[in-house]
């Protein structure tokens, strides 16, 4: 489906890569799993040993309280490195699980989004500020706000590639093809280098007909189906609860299917690395093959299972927010 991404390696046959590929989760519907999947995706490529930053850069702040960040972000967050008060590097925090690193954001965002635009140059602010620190990491993922604002423009022209959640739904379908059309004018104008990671199909039900047919049309569509993963993020309860207990659904729900669908994506990237694909398949070893989802009865118009479980009775008290 998608070409191999290239890595430049160090000498003496050491296989370490020296490239990070930086990646920004974005479409401009909102509500389509983009949040989810940041964290949830740098948290399974982390457990595959990769060292990955996540980078919240939309003001509502989803991925900062996620990570249970809010109310202690501080000075060290997105905003601050736009205005220049402070380097890329400094916005850097540690999270409770290893090999995951993050950079917070809060409701100063806002500001500094209404005026980023009298800046010089300023589409490409953000990548003049990360390649001033000195960074070492296998993935940078950032998660985009859903409006094509000065903020999506500076993360998609710092981006490498573009992951595109899409919901299996009509309405997100149609609206994926215009955020198509603003990618490639992103291409022409700032970024020649970027590229279509992949469209990842999110909240697959099926139980539905709806969400079966428009997975179907998307493996199918001329204009789309080179782009589309292989891997589908299934409805799953376990995913909404996650964010309440400040973990990914990982560590979560480690036998849901959202934790198994996010470890096919993580092992889906993988296996472009140069070596990578036994690297991909140790991943996924110890899931159940029932457990994956199965593209040929995708196609043959066979419905999967989706998962119905309950919302946990009791859940952790939510820590404050950001004065």
């Amino acid at each position: 489906m998608l070409n191999q991404y290239h890595y430049q390696q160090e000498g003496m046959g050491s296989g370490e890569m020296t490239n990070c590929r930086k990646i920004a989760v974005a479409n401009q519907k909102g509500g389509v799993g983009k949040t989810t999947t940041t964290l949830n995706l740098g948290a399974a490529l982390a457990k595959a040993g990769r060292k990955v930053l996540v980078i919240d850069g939309d003001p509502q702040g989803s991925l900062t309280a996620w990570l249970g960040f809010n109310g202690a972000v501080g000075g060290r967050e997105i905003g601050r490195v736009l205005s220049g008060m402070i380097p890329f590097s400094e916005a850097i925090r540690e999270t409770n699980e290893d090999n995951l690193w993050a950079v917070p954001t809060n409701h100063a965002i806002v500001q500094v989004e209404q005026s980023l635009t009298v800046s010089e140059n300023w589409e490409r602010l953000l990548k003049r500020k990360m390649e001033q620190s000195p960074l070492s990491y296998d993935y940078i993922l950032f998660d985009c706000p859903a409006a094509f604002s000065s903020l999506l423009t500076n993360y998609l022209t710092a981006s490498d590639e573009v992951i595109i959640p899409v919901q299996t739904e009509i309405m997100a379908l149609n609206s994926t093809v215009k955020f198509l059309e603003k990618l490639a004018q992103i291409r022409r104008d700032l970024n020649p280098s970027l590229k279509i990671c992949g469209i990842l199909p999110v909240m697959y039900d099926g139980r539905t007909r709806h969400s079966h047919e428009i997975l179907k049309k998307m493996r199918e569509a001329p204009n789309l189906k080179q782009y589309v993963f292989s891997s589908v993020i299934r409805k799953n309860v376990r995913l909404t609860e996650a964010p309440s207990r400040f973990i990914p659904i990982l560590k979560a729900s480690p036998s849901s299917y959202g934790s198994i669908d996010y470890l096919r994506l993580a092992a889906e990237l993988i296996a472009q690395e140069p070596g990578g694909k036994p690297k991909a398949e140790n991943l996924l070893k110890e899931v159940p093959a029932s457990k994956l989802v199965d593209d040929e009865k995708i196609l043959a118009g066979v419905e999967l299972e989706t998962e119905e479980e309950e919302i946990s009775a009791e859940l952790p008290a939510m820590r404050g927010i950001d004065e």
